[in-house]
């Protein structure tokens, strides 16, 4: 009996030996339907997986090792894209403590520094806000 650990197989057949490559995506494509879910596959679970797991601040090497990617730099390469959210976080933590900084200055407005409301990262605006 061939043990499905042993292998570190993701899809096994009950007895723990390899299915068909093409018949484990054929199966996934087909559930994937049956939930109402066209056009997604094996592939774009694995990307929707990876860019998940890297938005909420998985370690690049972390993820690169669950993709079976030689290096994290290839990972870091395909997935660039969900980066973005630690840029806008990055310009929300300066945003708030330049706040705090200023607004402990009685003599000026409190300000924000920067527009991180979301969307395509924007060039910072300083923005006035009335104290009191």
């Amino acid at each position: 009996m061939i043990l499905a650990a042993s292998h570190q197989l993701v899809f096994c057949r009950p007895e723990g030996g390899y299915y068909n490559p093409t018949s484990a995506r054929n199966r996934v494509s087909q559930m994937m339907k049956k939930a109402g879910l066209k056009g997604v596959s094996l592939h774009s679970l694995r990307h929707a997986h990876a860019s998940e797991l890297l938005s909420k601040g998985v370690p690049i090497p972390t993820v690169a090792k669950r993709l079976g990617h030689a290096n994290a730099n290839i990972t870091l390469s395909i997935y660039a894209h969900a980066l973005e959210a630690h840029e806008l976080a990055a310009a929300k933590i300066w945003d708030d403590a330049m706040a705090d900084v200023i607004g402990a200055n009685k003599r000026q407005p409190e300000r924000m520094l920067a527009n991180v409301s979301g969307g395509k990262l924007k060039k910072p605006e300083v923005v006035a806000k009335k104290v009191g």
